[in-house]
């Protein structure tokens, strides 16, 4: 038998195009968590841009990731998308709220509508979702933060 050194090339491991994605979303999911992770430390530059409120902050067109479950769901690609619209809305529906025994009020939750990387909107409840900072939303993060700088310098 010939090593690779006297010329048998080893057999290449061929991935399909699916592994290949799901590989690519849980390195992203882990890239916008790592990112996320920095800005809870103590001792970040008063000059950094971002902070952990920017992050858990979402609004309405920001790419974003559901970060209580993520490592479970980036593998579907469902965990990740652009924010739509942030609601609140009933717990139950009217009948299941009758059903035990009504009240006033009825209890609300906040509701994240995501469009998916597939372009399918998604309903979230019970999570959080933090905003996967690209070029843009950090060079409109960075301007922000040099502006209120130099505000404060009476430039």
């Amino acid at each position: 038998m010939m090593t690779e050194e006297q010329g048998e090339k080893a057999p290449v491991q061929q991935r399909s195009e699916q592994e290949i994605k799901v590989e690519i979303l849980e390195k992203l999911a882990e890239a916008a968590y790592s990112f996320y992770k920095l800005t809870l430390r103590g001792d970040l530059p008063s000059s950094f841009p971002v902070t952990f409120q920017d992050l858990q902050s979402p609004i309405p067109g920001d790419f974003v990731m559901e970060s209580t479950t993520w490592r479970r769901r980036a593998r579907d690609g469902s965990a990740l998308g652009w924010l739509e619209r942030i609601t609140r809305e009933p717990v139950y529906t009217d009948e299941e709220w009758r059903e035990q025994g009504g009240g006033e009020p009825m209890p609300m939750e906040k509701v994240y509508y995501i469009k998916s990387l597939s372009g399918t909107i998604v309903r979230w409840t019970n999570c959080e979702f933090l905003v996967v900072a690209n070029s843009e939303w950090l060079e409109k993060k960075t301007r922000a933060a040099y502006d209120a700088r130099e505000a404060r310098r009476g430039r």
